[in-house]
């Protein structure tokens, strides 16, 4: 192949096929190209079945991690609406989401939380709460469970 133009864009070419793709094409040199093996391109056929069963175990571990996900996700929502269901008059519904005039999903939350907080404090022997607007301490402590 010859190139025909600016010698400056020429050469600047032909530097950059030789970096690439390992020969060059210009007339001064003989076009020079790169020898390799077939076992280079491909991987042998004990490679290829290596390969498969490394990925059909990445592809188990996945499922397995999603339905452990998915089993969790069914276990916290039928919780939260057992909750409503059972104290209907301690939720509110706080933000209705709407696209094309469609309810796609609605917020709702607790008025009293402590049954809520009480779980998560129980986990450890120290809570910290920080806060710019607890005004009463005990009425905190009432609201979050901890009294």
């Amino acid at each position: 192949m010859s190139l025909i133009g600016e010698n400056a864009l020429i050469k600047s070419l032909s530097e950059e096929r030789y970096t690439r793709y390992g020969h060059q094409t210009s007339p001064k040199r003989a076009r020079q190209k790169k020898i390799i093996s077939a076992s280079q391109l491909f991987d042998s056929d004990d490679d290829i079945i290596r390969g498969q069963i490394v990925k059909e175990n990445f592809k188990r571990e996945i499922a397995e991690e999603l339905l452990v996900e998915v089993l969790q996700d069914i276990e916290r929502l039928t919780r939260t609406i057992n909750n409503i269901l059972g104290q209907p008059k301690n939720w509110i519904i706080s933000d209705v989401h709407k696209e094309n005039y469609e309810v796609t999903r609605v917020e709702m939350k607790p008025l009293d939380t402590s049954s809520y907080c009480r779980s998560v404090f129980e986990k450890c022997e120290k809570t910290l709460i920080m806060s710019a607007t607890i005004l009463n301490n005990a009425i905190f402590s009432k609201n979050v469970g901890l009294m």
